[in-house]
């Protein structure tokens, strides 16, 4: 334990005799020692939860797994493994010891492992430090009457769009955030604009087409790519296949039609928040945060719109992390609830326009 494991504690047993010749189990005794001088204190392991991080506890936990796989080593016995969320809240280092630790069992041939977890980015090096191949990792997709294992074919989720970037208008879409995470690392400010009127209702938003995106596509990444719906309104075809995605769905989605979805459900948002303030000048006057920037004027012109604010709430809260894809962490968008975003889409929809038709980001009336 002590040479896998990175925690201010130092542990012994106090019956190494017993368990040694009579097989019982160890009893433990405790020095905690912080690296500031003094040497380790002896302390109760209640104090121990008192004092460690969630982490470190975690890792305080393991002891008695490991003692126990350890015995299973020694007498050679077959055992089955479910590690569920074995290294949630650990650091690094300590997340990589299991990893180690995990193959080195795994090599003997004597245990077999069904490891759970929410951290896909954990179960992705699971997979890779064990040489598994990539059908061994699979994915609980949870709806309202079911929950399917499926195999999970998201190894590199941008390398899969790429390929069906043609074929299919989820992965068109969902390449528009990524692109645009390029140009931002890029520091390419021109094109980064660009994109962000397809993600935020921006002045000329309305009028751009997927052949626009398409360019966009081309020349960060250096291909020759044609879309085979470049000659159509981007938000309409962003909104089409939010409502097929939405339309008979059991709550079973694809990376890519979540974040379309997000985007779907931003921009019918920020189209229903405009229409209602009718203020061009605000509108077009935002720089940042618009989403939010747009519902706190809309909670200030219309308090007892209850019902739509907490709508509105919801959009500020679960869409960004979907759309911005911020630095390439999209595993959590895998774990995320399929339901409540189609949910949530369809709630944004029944929003109601002004009887007088919609107000663009320019202030021109739109259909």
């Amino acid at each position: 334990f002590h040479e896998r494991f990175n925690i201010p504690v130092q542990i012994s047993i106090e019956n190494q005799e017993d368990v040694v010749l009579r097989a019982q189990v160890p009893r433990f005794a405790f020095a905690f020692d912080d690296g500031r001088g003094g040497g380790p204190q002896a302390v109760e392991q209640q104090q121990l939860r008192e004092c460690l991080s969630r982490g470190e506890q975690r890792a305080l936990y393991l002891l008695r797994t490991l003692f126990r796989i350890e015995q299973s080593r020694e007498e050679q016995s077959p055992t089955l493994l479910i590690i569920d969320d074995m290294a949630d809240s650990f650091d690094y280092a300590n997340k990589y010891a299991i990893l180690q630790y995990l193959k080195e069992i795994a090599e003997e041939g004597l245990f077999q492992s069904v490891v759970l977890s929410h951290d896909f980015d954990f179960i992705r090096s699971v997979a890779s430090r064990l040489g598994l191949s990539h059908k061994a990792v699979q994915t609980a997709k949870k709806s309202p009457s079911e929950v399917r294992i499926v195999e999970e074919f998201y190894k590199n989720p941008f390398k899969h769009w790429r390929g069906r970037i043609q074929s299919d208008v989820y992965s068109r879409v969902a390449c528009i955030p990524f692109i645009r995470s390029l140009v931002e690392i890029q520091e390419n400010e021109t094109t980064f604009l660009a994109l962000t009127c397809f993600l935020h209702v921006k002045t000329g938003s309305e009028q751009l087409t997927m052949q626009d995106a398409q360019g966009h596509y081309n020349t960060v990444l250096g291909t020759s790519v044609l879309f085979p719906d470049a000659h159509r309104n981007a938000f309409e075809v962003i909104f089409e296949a939010a409502d097929a995605a939405t339309a008979g769905n059991l709550g079973v989605l694809e990376l890519e039609k979540k974040i379309t979805l997000a985007m779907a459900i931003r921009l019918k948002a920020e189209q229903f928040m405009i229409a209602h303030i009718q203020d061009s000048a605000f509108v077009t006057g935002i720089q940042k945060f618009q989403t939010q920037e747009l519902r706190t004027r809309y909670r200030s012109d219309f308090p007892g719109e209850t019902e739509a604010l907490r709508i509105l709430d919801e959009v500020v809260l679960m869409t960004p992390e979907h759309i911005h894809l911020n630095s390439f962490m999209y595993e959590p968008l895998l774990d995320l609830s399929d339901q409540r975003l189609l949910d949530l889409y369809t709630k944004v929809k029944s929003l109601p326009l002004p009887a007088s038709g919609t107000l663009s980001a320019e202030g021109t009336g739109v259909a």
